[in-house]
């Protein structure tokens, strides 16, 4: 039983270290409104944050290339435009909704991974995904975790029996 706690500890060191599919918004917060397959097999997810009553919505567009790949985020809005739908092409991914049609070229997407189409209340930025504060307070975070369950999984404990000698005197 030990044992099995141990490695769950490690397991859940390991999925707090990773990093998360976004760089902007929190994908505890978002909703899954559509989805896609681009004609090579990558999945498109256009997502909806809501933050509470003191933010506005926000508008997330992941990718996701293949099984073993993480998704990632790839464009943002913040407020508008608002993104309603997502649709898939050999041109690119199709982002319909209040600003009206934005078209990312499937030979940017990939690009796009590294440093997601960003737009806050309209205005269009490019932002890089950086190693910042919470990246370390995170990581900091997952290796406590590791510490803690890895000793009983990489070392057994040996139980030391002493022997009586019953004739000992």
């Amino acid at each position: 039983m030990r044992f099995v706690v141990a490695v769950l500890f490690v397991a859940l060191g390991i999925w707090v270290a990773l990093p998360s599919r976004n760089v902007q918004g929190n994908p505890a917060f978002e909703e899954r409104t559509g989805q896609c397959s681009q004609p090579d097999g990558t999945i498109v997810r256009l997502y909806q944050g809501n933050g509470g009553a003191t933010t506005s919505f926000w508008y997330s567009v992941t990718t996701k290339p293949w099984l073993l790949m993480p998704e990632r985020q790839v464009a943002y809005s913040y407020s508008t435009p608002a993104w309603y739908s997502v649709s898939c092409g050999k041109d690119g991914i199709v982002l319909s909704g209040s600003g009206g049609t934005l078209v990312l070229p499937a030979d940017e997407v990939e690009e796009r991974r590294a440093a997601p189409l960003t737009y806050i209340y309209g205005n269009r930025e490019i932002t890089p995904r950086s190693f910042g504060m919470f990246d370390v307070v995170r990581i900091g975070i997952g290796f406590l975790i590791v510490i803690a369950g890895s000793p009983t999984v990489l070392w057994r404990r040996r139980r030391w029996r002493t022997t009586v000698d019953p004739h000992a005197a």
